[in-house]
């Protein structure tokens, strides 16, 4: 694009079809590079010559019928048009289906790619929606696009989906009323969180019914209360602590408005929680229901399994394990130069709540007899980072850990078989002992 103002857009219902079609006479394929906002689609036609047409601008959505009307015409004309665009957000669903209706192939180009390519593209670090159409139709002729043609989802999966969101929502809400609560508490009743977790169902309760230390102090069969409240998983030595505490506590007085805070925010967090564990339910059901998926529910876990399939897909759909990982952002990078030799890392690219899951994952599996010992092994003996202290490598090893359940995730389900954690971590050979070589004496030695 050498043209002066290139990246000039026309309206789609402004196009000359007659010298549109002249032009393109010569011409056996094309690729039509869109990049999608919320209110606006910028399309770029780039022909097998290497030549660009002007952007078109196209209304999202009302639109989208007039674009899909403008290609099948080229397509009578005997142009193969493939059509490539960003994976960013939804704004981009309803075209993906319109133009897998009308059977024209649609390609995904990574959105990383296209700000990468920027400065190569015409050689001017500049951003913006016509340049940008015209980055994503490149790299699709370069070969750097997949096929993302649009398919509905199973009743079973769009369940799973649904019960997937609701949990990541109220997962959320969760952690937003426990700060409010942790705060309220450190105010009012400091001491409480350095004896016992305060976001426990038996403290919620005790403090639904009391508001606060000093009518906890107050209240009668306290200790019963709290003990009957957690099923036995609080001793009657800790309830007599948290009621001395309540006794004893150094906090600031609460008023009636703080009392009213206190029951609302216990409320919230605990109807937060419940409607997480009903979402986690609700999955575990369905995929119990599915021959395949119901191996590996107990093995993985219910709410990990659904966050994976409805943030990536089926496994088996990837080519590799190493496929895999990348799509949840666990594969590796490295920046290095010179004498300096970075550290690895991983992208952090695709969902992050697959990766939240899979951290929650790896944190019960460590506590499995098979991988127990590795664990320790890894962030006890330094592997060339003697320098790093053991936080950091527990923390890498759990990192670690989350790579190798997903391989084996990957493998288990290609090959059909059930999820094993004795096949996640190689077996390591033990180091053979050296043996000290007999020398063999002298005869003047032996005399």
């Amino acid at each position: 694009m050498v043209n002066r103002r290139a990246y000039r857009r026309v309206k789609v219902n402004s196009i000359e079809k007659k010298s549109l079609f002249s032009s393109l006479q010569n011409q056996k394929a094309a690729i039509l590079g869109l990049d999608i906002a919320k209110l606006e689609i910028v399309a770029c036609l780039r022909l097998e010559s290497g030549e660009f047409e002007r952007p078109w601008s196209v209304l999202n959505p009302t639109g989208i019928g007039d674009l899909v009307k403008i290609c099948q015409e080229l397509r009578d004309q005997g142009l193969q048009i493939r059509v490539a665009l960003e994976s960013t957000g939804t704004y981009a669903d309803a075209l993906r289906m319109a133009m897998d209706n009308a059977k024209f192939e649609v390609v995904r180009v990574g959105g990383k790619s296209v700000s990468d390519y920027r400065e190569i593209f015409d050689g001017v670090p500049s951003q913006h929606d016509g340049k940008d159409a015209a980055m994503i139709a490149e790299l699709c002729a370069i070969g750097k696009g997949k096929l993302w043609n649009y398919k509905p989802q199973s009743e079973s999966m769009c369940e799973i989906a649904y019960q997937v969101r609701r949990m990541d929502a109220f997962q959320k809400e969760v952690v937003q009323w426990h700060g409010r609560f942790e705060a309220h508490l450190a105010r009012h009743w400091p001491e409480l969180s350095q004896l016992i977790k305060p976001g426990r169902a038996s403290v919620l309760k005790l403090l639904l019914k009391h508001a606060g230390p000093a009518e906890i102090a107050a209240g009668k069969d306290v200790v019963e209360q709290m003990m009957r409240w957690s099923k036995g998983k609080i001793s009657e030595a800790m309830a007599s602590s948290i009621l001395h505490c309540a006794c004893t506590t150094g906090g600031i007085p609460m008023t009636r408005q703080d009392k009213d805070w206190m029951k609302e925010i216990c409320t919230r967090l605990w109807e937060s929680k419940n409607s997480v564990k009903l979402c986690e339910k609700a999955i575990g059901k369905q995929l119990q229901l599915d021959l395949f998926w119901s191996k590996y529910v107990n093995d993985v876990g219910a709410s990990t399994l659904g966050v994976i399939l409805s943030k990536l897909g089926d496994p088996r759909d990837y080519e590799s394990a190493g496929a895999f990982l990348k799509a949840s952002g666990l594969n590796l990078k490295e920046l290095s130069s010179g004498k300096r030799i970075g550290e690895k890392a991983i992208t952090k690219r695709g969902p992050s709540a697959v990766r939240r899951w899979l951290y929650f994952w790896a944190l019960r599996a460590v506590q499995k007899e098979e991988l127990r010992e590795w664990y320790y092994r890894f962030h006890h003996q330094h592997f060339g980072n003697a320098d790093r202290p053991s936080s950091h490598r527990k923390m890498k090893g759990i990192v670690a850990l989350m790579r190798k359940l997903m391989k084996a995730l990957w493998s288990s389900m290609h090959k059909g078989e059930a999820f094993e954690y004795g096949k996640v971590i190689a077996a390591v050979a033990k180091p053979k002992r050296r043996r000290r070589r007999k020398t063999k004496s002298s005869p003047t030695e032996s005399n």
